[in-house]
């Protein structure tokens, strides 16, 4: 069960799927490529192309999120995720318990 919201620069596409619940959807959880990067948004093994600047995604309370990817420009290699540190581009947050903002950090590649 998922829903998502994937917003490029071109404009926005609601991305759902599997999806039956009357409720409304709790949190929203953002995710920003930052400057020299996009991030890309999968489920199921199926690839959402890359957005720019962000994806949100809204979950259902207790629920995870989908998979997603940063991905940097050429030239630059990623860093880490800037609000908590973790140094895997690919993330997906179980059990959302609030609103929750991350931005992937990108540097020159030496």
């Amino acid at each position: 069960m998922w829903f998502g919201l994937l917003a490029g620069l071109t404009g926005l596409a609601i991305l759902s799927g599997g999806c039956n619940r009357t409720e409304v959807l709790d949190y929203s959880v953002i995710y920003n490529a930052g400057e020299y990067g996009s991030v890309s948004y999968s489920t199921n093994g199926v690839a959402y192309g890359e957005a720019k600047p962000k994806i949100l995604q809204y979950i259902f309370k207790g629920k995870s999120t989908n998979e997603v990817t940063a991905i940097p420009k050429t030239g630059y290699v990623f860093v880490n995720w800037e609000e908590d540190g973790l140094t895997n581009p690919t993330r997906h947050e179980d059990k959302v318990f609030s609103n929750l903002v991350f931005t992937a950090v990108f540097e020159k590649q030496s």
